[in-house]
């Protein structure tokens, strides 16, 4: 099991988190608005592809993430590219 998360700003400029599960091969992405507001199922944006591949590459480069995860991840973005 993989659970990334990373903050970005949203078109407001509010902080917001964004959070990737990979669980037995399915996935699910997740987005918190404010710290005080629950999870709400998320679409990814091409943006939020680049930002996870980048942090499986280091969590990979630290041995928190297997080769096989992050070559399924990067097969499920090419897949969403298709």
């Amino acid at each position: 099991m993989i659970s990334l998360g990373w903050n970005r700003k949203d078109e407001d400029g509010n902080r917001v988190h964004i959070n990737f599960e990979l669980k037995r091969g399915k996935t699910r992405w997740t987005i918190r608005r404010s710290r005080m507001s629950g999870t709400e199922p998320y679409t990814p944006e091409s943006a939020d592809w680049d930002d996870l591949l980048e942090t499986i590459e280091r969590h990979r480069a630290r041995g928190k993430v297997t080769h096989e995860d992050a070559v399924f991840v990067e097969r499920l973005r090419a897949a969403e590219e298709a």
